[in-house]
């Protein structure tokens, strides 16, 4: 008989963690650390002679200099493949088998990690973030190296390195346009986007891709091959569990909702503890007060039928006394962009109840929502080639999985995702050029008026905008097109960094097995209607999850969201926020807004739509990253 889990309700700690609480800690408790927190890479290379890397530690075999930073998650799998000692780091192990396959033997690496390659034989250093960018990777060209960190700041400090701010991307970001996923929001400074590597050869600096998961053509699994996902999932999370690739001796934590995602999660965590013998992962959770978003039922009922110690923290002690909006304002000083996760104070508050508990590895739903679910831009292939039944299923499925009443199915399902598109495609064909400049043309006008009041800088936007449409004429399908745009994705990266920077700060790794990159290769290649299955959304997992947890009606569950709980929490706190921005003084500088368009929009907006709320917020939170950058 499973015994029942120890829900305990917790106020936060009064600060984030600092460098002397984590002192206190017994050194059990203490993360550990692979290398300094504000390491710079600097890759040189004299005239005539070999290239080098300086600014972490190496190893040597052969031609091949190898640096490390981070977490091999397939440490013990790829030691065993390479006849590497058990004793063996990750960086011996990895050099093991670069000495075997050269370069492409970073598509083989797993975990959250940047690695740097100097082979002398060819002159060459490759320097490459880990497949799917739980690692952050940054770099600067300077006149004497190309340098490389895991967050701007350390390469904003370097000499000769520019601090000016990219106006383009900023007046972007406020449009909800995200153009170029290298770029960041400091001119000097190119991100290394997930599963692509850096390549220096003497004056020559290319960016490229190293790791090709999916493709146009998708080469979907016959039904049984489609059955590893329980295997696949089982060893994302062994991956996570394994204390050899913790950050310290403590336990694993996950963030716990009542969805699909974390709930899968969580089961698969607790059978894989008590499999490999570690100990139970502990469940965190937020008590949200608005019935619509509650999920503490489920949450309980979840870690009572696992066994999981459960710590809930109510959501208004945790979003501190300030209020959810001022704790977030305030985290834009020691960020390297502007905030991501306005939820973030709350979820702060969760992680400074892990460091008590000793927990050092948390792990999330992540990844659910874009990989076992289904784009609705499905709807324009079905269409396209005919298959009305197949469309049938699927609008009927988007009815059960998520609110939305009949008509909104059938007008999205329909028009929005189906012939939508398929006129698109057809205007294309006709004139490419003509139409490709409709929709840039018609992308700018949805931006405010009060955006972009330099002449010189809304041309900029316009063509950025032209070169960063998605393919009218995709040669995969629509289907495919919408798979791949999470991989690529700047706000994908973007998420990953804030975490990572948030979780270093503390001595937390983040995990997210749904981004397990060998799980993504196989469900990118399930077909839609076995992510279907059963006629609702997330079939490969649904099913299951019901069947563990009868009780709890996961079967019918449609996607619990909280936009109206965060709507009701930026009209009450926002407004005296904005007040003291309310100048826009920082961008109106850079020529990015016309301050009193700004100031009239956003003394508005509080009382208008979701959508002018966002807009809204996200100019006050710009305008508070840009002051401290000044």
């Amino acid at each position: 008989m499973t015994p029942p889990a120890t829900v305990t309700t917790h106020e936060p700690l009064a600060a984030f963690p600092t460098e002397r609480d984590l002192a206190s800690l017994p050194q059990s408790a203490r993360p550990a650390r692979d290398a300094p927190r504000d390491w710079v890479l600097s890759v040189s290379h004299e005239p005539g002679g070999r290239p080098t890397i300086d600014g972490l530690g190496t190893v040597t075999l052969g031609p091949f200099t190898l640096a490390f930073a981070g977490v091999l998650s397939n440490h013990d799998d790829l030691a065993d493949a390479t006849l590497s000692p058990p004793s063996a780091s990750s960086a011996q192990v990895a050099l093991a088998l670069v000495a075997e396959k050269g370069p492409a033997a970073f598509s083989d690496l797993r975990g959250g990690f940047i690695v740097a390659l100097v082979d002398t034989a060819r002159g060459v250093v490759h320097v490459a973030r880990d497949p799917l960018g739980s690692h952050p990777l940054f770099y600067v060209r300077t006149s004497y190296a190309v340098l490389f960190a895991a967050t701007p700041q350390p390469l904003l400090a370097r000499p000769g390195v520019s601090r000016a701010l990219n106006r383009a991307a900023l007046a972007d970001h406020l449009a909800k346009r995200w153009p170029e996923r290298q770029e960041t929001f400091f001119k000097a400074i190119r991100r290394v986007p997930p599963g692509w590597e850096v390549t220096v050869a003497g004056e020559a600096v290319r960016a490229s891709r190293y790791w090709h998961p999916v493709s146009a053509e998708i080469d979907y699994l016959p039904d049984e091959e489609a059955d590893a996902f329980d295997h696949l999932l089982d060893r994302a999370v062994d991956r996570a569990l394994r204390p050899s690739t913790r950050l310290g001796a403590g336990r694993a934590g996950i963030f716990l909702s009542g969805g699909f995602d974390s709930v899968s999660v969580a089961a698969v965590a607790a059978d894989r503890a008590s499999h490999l013998r570690t100990a139970t992962p502990v469940g965190l959770s937020l008590a949200f007060p608005d019935p619509e978003c509650d999920e503490r039922l489920v949450q309980t009922r979840v870690a009572q039928t696992l066994g999981l110690p459960l710590h809930i923290v109510d959501f208004q002690e945790a979003a501190g006394k300030r209020g959810l909006l001022a704790e977030a304002i305030d985290l834009n000083a020691d960020l390297a962009a502007p905030l991501f996760n306005t939820w973030a104070p709350a979820y702060l508050a969760l992680i400074r109840q892990a460091r008590r508990l000793n927990i050092d590895t948390i792990l999330t739903g992540e990844g659910g929502d874009e990989w076992l679910g289904v784009t609705p831009f499905l709807a324009a292939d079905l269409l396209k080639t005919g298959r009305l039944l197949s469309l049938a299923r699927m609008a009927l499925a988007n009815h059960r999985s998520y609110h939305q009443n009949a008509a909104q199915v059938i007008g999205t399902t329909l028009w929005r995702y189906g012939m939508r598109p398929l006129a698109g495609l057809a205007f294309h064909k006709l004139a490419p050029k003509a139409w490709d400049h409709r929709r840039a043309t018609k992308m700018m006008r949805s931006s405010p008026a009060w955006l972009a009041p330099d002449a010189q800088l809304r041309r900029r936007q316009y063509e950025r905008t032209l070169q960063s449409l998605a393919p009218a004429d995709p040669p995969g399908g629509f289907y495919s097109r919408e798979s791949q745009v999470f991989l690529d994705h700047p706000l994908t990266s973007w998420l990953f960094e804030e975490q990572h920077q948030f979780g270093q700060q503390a001595g937390i790794r983040y995990v997210h097995p749904y981004w397990d990159a060998d799980l993504l290769v196989h469900v990118y290649r399930v077909r839609p209607e076995r992510l279907n299955q059963g006629g609702r959304s997330k079939g490969l997992v649904r099913q299951t999850v019901a069947r563990r947890f009868p009780a709890l009606g996961f079967e019918r569950q449609r996607k619990v969201t909280a936009l109206n709980f965060f709507s009701s929490i930026v009209r009450a706190e926002a407004p005296p926020i904005a007040e003291t921005y309310s100048d826009f003084r920082a961008l109106a500088s850079l020529g990015i807004v016309e301050p009193a368009g700004a100031r009239a929009f956003s003394r508005a907006a509080w009382h208008q739509t979701y959508r002018e709320l966002g807009y809204a917020w996200n100019l006050v939170n710009l305008e508070a990253w840009v002051r401290t950058r000044a």
